[in-house]
């Protein structure tokens, strides 16, 4: 049984390849809850075998009522859960599961950063309610075994969305950043949002500007809406810089079309799921370089590889670093291929759902 708090609409590809699994049935029990302010939520139809919790918000914590009451009715072998100690319903859900000799798996992010003190020990009695980590990087693995967490109870799986056509044959589609920079004057940048102040399109603007006035010309196209969008509108006026506002986009040939005809993506402040987009139309990301302040998913952005990092909130860095990555030239193609191939097969739902059910299966194996 699979129970998070809401499903976004980018993980529907990775529940129904669980959902088709010939040798495990999958169950979803998500919460009917209030839309993400920046996330779209799948439609209840788009996901198989999927019954509704519902959702009580007090301030940041949320009670998913009847989830208590599928658990004890249905026992089912193993319940994956939102790793998120604000749900509470998680804390005597994975309580009741162990009393059940139910095997318990967290879903989370996991560790951002070292922690100390009264969070530290939150966060660990926590996750010790949980068999079995789900994450989705590296690093949030590293800093748990550093924590105290047992490594062999934590299971990277990445994270996926849906991309274009991973195969070796899409690499001579889409030229390296440089390749078409001696016949193109104009660097073509790409930044996928919503449109609120924490994501600083501001900066990015104002990096553009910088560009300008040293005679490098940049063009941008800002895929996403939100309460921002009105106030960046103006900056874009005032500051002169060419800036194409396109609006939300969910479709993912939609958002592809647009990243491949860019050159570069940026993301300025948090680095999430809009990096493994740009990736998966093998557009090299830029991103700032402090990794508390990304999702796991930033990971994958290598200097002078897959992208370039910038000190976190400095213009002036960033227009370097944009100006770096457009003069990449094309000695290393072939390793950046390689790369951009190896991140579309770690980040595909179907990759996600292999690893997912294999951890299942190795804790079911462990059930008394």
């Amino acid at each position: 049984m699979v129970a998070p708090n809401l499903i976004p609409h980018y993980r529907v590809p990775v529940f129904r390849e669980l959902a088709a699994n010939p040798l495990c049935r999958y169950h979803f029990w998500a919460g009917d809850g209030e839309p993400s302010a920046s996330i779209k939520v799948a439609e209840a139809d788009q996901i198989p075998n999927r019954a509704a919790l519902r959702n009580y918000y007090l301030g940041p914590l949320l009670w998913q009522a009847g989830l208590l009451r599928m658990v004890a009715r249905v026992r089912p072998d193993a319940v994956i859960f939102t790793g998120d100690m604000h749900i509470l319903s998680v804390w005597l859900g994975a309580a009741l599961c162990r009393v059940l000799r139910i095997r318990v798996l967290f879903w989370t992010h996991g560790w951002r950063r070292d922690e100390h003190g009264v969070r530290r020990l939150a966060r660990l009695s926590f996750y010790r309610c949980a068999h079995r980590l789900l994450l989705y990087g590296t690093r949030a693995k590293a800093i748990g075994a550093r924590t105290g967490y047992p490594e062999d109870r934590m299971t990277v799986i990445y994270n996926s969305i849906e991309g274009p056509d991973p195969s070796p044959a899409r690499t001579a589609e889409r030229p390296m950043p440089g390749a078409g920079q001696t016949s193109r004057t104009t660097i073509r940048l790409i930044m996928c949002s919503r449109l609120i102040p924490i994501r600083r399109a501001d900066l990015l603007f104002e990096a553009m500007r910088l560009l300008g006035d040293r005679g490098v010309t940049t063009s941008l196209r800002l895929l996403g809406d939100g309460p921002d969008r009105p106030r960046l509108e103006r900056l874009a006026e005032d500051l002169r810089v060419d800036v194409l506002f396109v609006g939300a986009a969910y479709d993912r040939e939609v958002i592809t079309a647009h990243h491949r005809q860019s050159d570069i993506c940026v993301v300025p402040a948090w680095g999430g799921l809009a990096v493994i987009q740009g990736l998966l139309a093998r557009v090299p990301v830029v991103i700032h370089s402090n990794p508390a302040d990304h999702g796991p998913e930033a990971e994958e952005v290598v200097p002078g590889l897959t992208g370039e990092l910038f000190s976190q909130g400095d213009p002036r860095d960033l227009a370097a670093a944009i100006e770096r990555c457009a003069g990449w030239c094309e000695v290393d193609a072939p390793a950046r291929a390689k790369a951009f191939d190896d991140i579309a097969e770690r980040y595909s739902p179907s990759h996600q759902a292999r690893l997912i059910d294999e951890a299942c299966r190795t804790e079911i194996r462990h059930r008394p």
